[in-house]
């Protein structure tokens, strides 16, 4: 099968982020894998650990692109049983996750600093001791910190909510809010395939 054909359309349709070998890389991987349309799917991890050593950017960032893009599907590989948002005032948010995603996603933004840059660099905070929350999100999914609030405003609320606390988290300067943060499923399991408009690209 060529490769040429996805690679371009890779770059051409995320020509605005820095991971792009990255999710040409994964697509690749996932093709020489078998993990095409019809296939059971790859949890994330898998293809990180067997990526370590090729990949600049993490897997989820790339996986995240491409289904963006339609290249590549995500979905679980069972039934929720409950879904929990500790921070909502409802915290079990079964029949209403996306909402209460939705709802976390623009508390978050709420507490965003305004855009000061022009460039494509995060901005830092007053005390230069780090990264500012905007350029804390922005490093997340691979962004210019203008375009964080279309990206958290788009594609499936849950995953870019849990991606940015993990994120916010896992930084020195910023604490998480009282009205955003996870939101946690019983045994959760994303896989990722191929989805069949990357499988004709392939063909091409």
């Amino acid at each position: 099968m060529a490769k040429a054909h996805i690679e371009q359309t890779i770059s051409n349709l995320k020509q605005g982020t820095r991971s792009i070998d990255s999710q040409i890389t994964v697509a690749h991987w996932l093709l020489s894998n078998d993990h095409g349309p019809t296939s059971d799917g790859i949890k994330r991890s898998t293809i990180g650990d067997d990526l370590s050593n090729s990949l600049s950017h993490t897997a989820g960032t790339s996986l995240s692109h491409l289904a963006d893009i339609g290249l590549v599907a995500e979905f679980l590989e069972q039934d929720i049983t409950y879904t929990i948002a500790e921070w909502h005032p409802d915290t079990f948010v079964m029949g209403m996750v996306e909402q209460a995603a939705t709802d976390g996603i623009e508390a978050l933004i709420d507490d965003l600093e305004p855009v000061k840059a022009e460039d494509d660099t995060a901005e830092i905070v007053a005390d230069g001791s780090g990264l500012s929350l905007r350029g804390v999100v922005a490093d997340a999914f691979d962004l210019c910190p203008q375009k964080v609030e279309s990206y958290l405003r788009g594609g499936d609320p849950v995953e870019r909510l849990n991606k940015v606390t993990e994120a916010i988290e896992e930084s020195e300067e910023h604490k998480i809010g009282d009205n955003y943060g996870k939101i946690e499923f019983r045994n959760p399991a994303y896989r990722y395939r191929l989805t069949e408009t990357a499988r004709q690209l392939y063909e091409l």
